[in-house]
């Protein structure tokens, strides 16, 4: 009677709305704050700056200061394969190579309550890699350099925006 009660619980989904102590260091890299009361501009100038790295938009909804965009790349590294086949030859499993990988860029533009002439701008960038097993991994590109040099070439595309360049 115990494992039917038992199997009858529902699972416990609290870890997933438990925050990393990380959050407060990642949102800062992923943000940047710019003066300006036009989210188009920034949305637009975001497009460019992403097309311009090769990305693809997959979505985009200026009412919601919303983009989604993606850029596919080969994920073979001579060094995993060299590491898998020695597992493979010495364990006798095949854990797969890395194949593909797709790069997914969301950012978000938002008005800041207290101050309608400023816009608040959050990009995140996700790996999505998959194996010879079609089994897909997902990372969150953590790597400060990325964003900073995400937001210098979104900050001169807002100007060559702005004067129409």
């Amino acid at each position: 009677m115990a494992f039917i009660l038992n199997g009858c619980a529902s699972p416990d989904y609290s870890q997933y709305y438990k925050l990393s102590p990380e959050y407060l260091q990642v949102r800062q890299v992923q943000t940047r704050i710019y003066e300006t009361d036009d989210a188009e501009q920034l949305l637009t100038a975001s497009t460019h700056v992403l097309q311009d790295l090769g990305y693809i938009v997959e979505k985009s909804d200026f009412d919601l200061g919303l983009l989604s965009c993606y850029k596919d790349h080969e994920a073979v590294e001579a060094d995993q394969v060299v590491g898998r086949f020695l597992i493979a030859l010495l364990a006798g499993v095949d854990i797969g190579n890395d194949v593909v990988q797709r790069i997914k860029v969301t950012l978000v533009v938002s008005s800041i309550k207290d101050n309608p002439k400023k816009k608040v701008v959050r990009v995140s960038f996700v790996r999505a890699v998959t194996n010879t097993h079609n089994v897909t991994r997902f990372e969150l590109i953590l790597e400060p350099t990325i964003y900073q040099e995400f937001y210098n070439k979104l900050s001169q595309s807002v100007f060559l925006t702005a004067e129409k360049i």
